[in-house]
């Protein structure tokens, strides 16, 4: 609690030192909600204009060029006034639970809805989320309630370290806790609050309660934590290399040339190279500041990846040349420069520990190794499980009495259904319903449009589902019309001497999962129906069922019982718009659920990230592709498999040259494609989209 009171402790003092900035900016709330008071009044004989007057000062909490809730409102209220007036009596009955109140208030516009949708196809829901109901209640009672979004909530409550008290679902009655504790705080400083109260002019709510003040303090902390991420964001890209999700790596290693400082650094417990010229190689920010010094591209990329792509817990296998192996260990240490070396007696150095040491050679290595220093071999896996073979049946080396070695165990990031919702366009409900779907049935099939972010969905899905982000638990392959059963499950190969037996990736997966039964683990299928999936599953067909889970068949090619283990699932990801693909097999079908994952733009989450974004132009043209997917989706001959993708519109910046990109290499072929006998329909479709840009309303 005390590191959470100081991060809110500094968001305070920064908003007193940007106070004048914020004051001109915010006010309008102060003034939203005391012109609501004078003119608000449940029993008015003109209901629906009494609610445009009331809530005309919201600025934008109440509508933006995507975001509706007012206008739904009004039209709801001239149709049905005294439905909406009972509405209103409902959700402001303080006797009421408040989501009992929320939930009627959500479900009241359902069947006015339905209605406009089926006379209006561009009508797609009522808009009135949880935050335009906060605005309301805010609005109705200022010293109980405070504005909410989810993603202020989510984010301030990360940048300050704050832990829900309720469950995940709660987002308000949470968001509420954390208001209440910027509060509390604010009030001890005499200085804030004076501040405050000058600043509000005669037409501002008096905010005695300073509920305003703290929902204010956390927009503003919530706009420092949107800032934070940006500078991390930027000083990666200044990196100039993408770190995948992390997982032991396994390098190839020379300790000098014909590995003649292999026994001094086996002695030292540690691996260095050379080119101390450059210094610390921490002090280079990007590969080619490296390369700038006159080094060759591999001597570039074995001292950038020396100090910045080893980590502790990688294999290292030492070599003296090309043919042979002859030392393993474990990295035990970040990278340093020790400057008590002279010059020559390699410098940049990691601590290890030696599990093996022969100075003859291990017996067992095929084939020509890079002449590289420093080699990254983890893509390799057969090469691999060779290489583990070879050490797996020599006996690691005493560890020294004069030295305790300790080898800091590998550490997931953390990674949670909060973190799903706040990285996917989806819904908390629908998280729940896919996550649901596949403990039940084990296989499911994520399908949908290009685009729509389908393999980012479901290694998200595994990672929330795991609860962290373990590498080591989640195996990818994807389909194509030559991927076999012999790929999959066994199959002979062909050798220097003939033919050998070889484990596909599906067996090897299920034996891992088998011996780790405490542990789930997930088996990702990207193009799932372009396989052809009888041949491929084979007799396992059955075996995937839920129910046949733990049972076991004799395998084609070798004689053994095998069983697909209950703690392995399978994603499936199908592209709902390549025509080229036959219908999945329907024994195939049953066994898998569907889960169709649709374009996010009408999602509240995407119109937060809108709101992040910021930018006319970017809004302006989600506008114009939602009315093209609308008339995509009734094509005879396209359907909603069809539509265009959010995945371009996923980033967080977006200037003219960008979102033009987007519109000419990117949307503009795909409908040319789309309506080939209709040039006429690409063309208008052209101008419309071009015209978002430009800023033609009138197209």
């Amino acid at each position: 609690m005390d590191s959470i009171r100081e991060n809110i402790l500094k968001i305070i003092a920064n908003y007193k030192a940007d106070f004048t900035r914020v004051d001109r900016e915010e006010r309008y709330k102060w003034i939203a909600v005391k012109h609501y008071k004078e003119n608000w009044n449940i029993g008015s004989t003109n209901f629906s204009n009494m609610l445009s007057v009331a809530f005309e000062k919201h600025v934008n909490l109440l509508g933006s060029s995507y975001y509706y809730p007012l206008k739904v409102l009004v039209e709801f209220a001239k149709q049905e006034p005294e439905t909406v007036r009972l509405l209103f009596e409902n959700l402001y009955n303080e006797t009421l639970p408040l989501n009992e109140r929320i939930s009627s208030f959500q479900q009241g516009f359902d069947p006015f809805v339905k209605r406009q949708r089926e006379q209006y196809s561009s009508w797609k829901q009522s808009f009135q989320d949880l935050h335009a109901i906060s605005v309301y209640l805010t609005f109705e009672y200022p010293d109980s309630y405070y504005i909410f979004k989810s993603s202020i909530y989510r984010k301030l409550a990360a940048y300050v370290g704050y832990a829900p008290k309720h469950d995940k679902k709660e987002q308000y009655a949470n968001y509420a806790d954390l208001c209440d504790l910027i509060r509390e705080i604010a009030v001890e400083d005499e200085q804030l609050t004076e501040m405050s109260r000058k600043r509000l002019s005669p037409d501002c709510f008096t905010d005695t309660n300073y509920r305003m003040l703290a929902t204010d303090i956390a927009y503003f902390g919530y706009r420092e934590a949107k800032e934070a991420e940006k500078q991390k964001e930027e000083i990666q890209r200044e990196v100039d290399v993408v770190v995948p999700d992390r997982a032991i790596r396994y390098w190839l290693y020379a300790p000098g040339p014909n590995a003649r400082f292999w026994d001094a650094f086996f002695d030292s417990s540690i691996m260095a190279i050379g080119w101390d010229e450059l210094g610390d190689l921490r002090e280079y920010k990007t590969k080619s500041e490296i390369k700038s010094k006159g080094l060759g591209v591999n001597d570039t990329l074995c001292c950038w990846q020396f100090a910045n792509d080893i980590k502790v817990g990688d294999i290292v296998f030492v070599k003296p040349g090309i043919f042979t192996v002859i030392g393993r260990g474990e990295v035990l240490g970040e990278y340093e420069y020790d400057t008590s070396k002279q010059d020559g007696e390699y410098r940049n150095i990691r601590k290890m520990k030696w599990t093996h040491n022969n100075p003859n050679g291990f017996s067992g290595t095929e084939g020509q190794m890079p002449l590289k220093t420093l080699t990254d071999v983890t893509p390799y896996t057969d090469y691999i499980k060779k290489l583990n073979a070879i050490f797996s049946e020599v006996e690691e080396l005493a560890p020294s009495t004069d030295k305790k070695v300790v080898i800091a165990p590998l550490k997931w990031e953390k990674y949670d259904s909060d973190d799903f919702i706040n990285d996917i366009f989806m819904s908390a409900e629908q998280y729940e319903t896919l996550v649901r779907l596949l403990e039940h049935n084990k296989n499911i099939i994520l399908q949908g449009a290009p685009g729509v972010g389908k393999t980012y969905v479901a290694k998200r899905l595994a990672w929330s589902m795991m609860g962290e982000k373990d590498e080591s638990r989640i195996q990818f392959v994807q389909f194509h019309q030559s991927y076999s059963y012999e790929d999959f499950i066994m199959g002979f190969r062909p050798t220097q001497n003939g033919f050998k037996l070889k484990h596909g990736t599906f067996y090897e997966f299920c034996k891992t999962a088998s011996d780790d039964d405490e542990n789930d683990y997930f088996f990702i299928i990207d193009e799932i129906n372009r396989g052809n999936l009888s041949k491929i599953f084979g007799e396992l067909l059955m075996l995937i069922e839920n129910d046949k889970r733990g049972d076991s068949t004799r395998l084609l090619y070798e004689n053994e019982q095998f069983a697909v283990p209950k703690n392995l699932y399978i994603i499936g990801m199908m592209n709902t718009a390549d025509r080229s693909l036959a219908l999945m097999d329907y024994a195939l079908r049953r066994r898998f659920a569907f889960f169709d994952i649709e374009p996010a733009f009408e999602t509240d989450s995407f119109h937060e990230h809108q709101d992040e974004v910021n930018n006319s132009k970017f809004n302006a043209l989600v506008e114009a592709i939602c009315k093209l997917n609308d008339e995509i989706a009734v094509d005879p001959l396209l359907g909603k498999g069809f539509r265009i993708g959010h995945d371009r519109f996923c980033g967080s910046e977006y200037d003219d040259k960008k979102l033009n990109e987007i519109v000419d290499y990117t949307i503009i072929p795909l409908l040319s494609e789309y309506w080939v006998d209709e040039p006429a329909k690409v063309e208008q479709w052209t101008k419309t989209l071009r015209g978002a840009l430009d800023g033609d309303k009138s197209i």
